[in-house]
């Protein structure tokens, strides 16, 4: 690391990050810090599986604005195919005991199905 940088981090260390006015025309982009800061307070009344659902909507909005003001499609899509899987994901979180159901009865079918197909052929 050349002396200028090593200066440079010195001072941002001992005097935090320089203000830098922001321009007058263009885009404006606002960081408002960590998501999980944004709905601090009502984190304690939410379970654990909502507040993922919840840091997990936050991300797919950030990727699809993100994607959306660099002008990239495929950002864009990542963020969209994050917010169809938020439902998919609460119902999953739902209804896996009826899946679970689901595949013993599968299961057993298949089963049932080989066991007579080895009696027919005489195994």
């Amino acid at each position: 690391m050349p002396v200028s940088d090593l200066s440079y981090t010195m001072d941002i260390f001992t005097k935090g990050i320089p203000v830098v006015e922001p321009p007058v025309t263009g885009v404006h982009l606002i960081w408002s810090g960590p998501p999980e800061f944004l709905f601090a307070p009502v984190k304690q009344q939410m379970s654990s599986d909502a507040s993922a659902l919840v840091l997990l909507t936050l991300l797919a909005l950030g990727t699809f604005t993100a994607g959306v003001h660099i002008a990239a499609w495929r950002i864009c899509l990542v963020g969209v195919v994050l917010a169809l899987a938020i439902p998919a994901i609460a119902w999953l979180e739902q209804a896996t005991l009826l899946l679970l159901l689901i595949a013993l009865v599968l299961v057993a079918i298949v089963v049932s199905y080989v066991m007579h197909n080895r009696r027919e052929r005489g195994y």
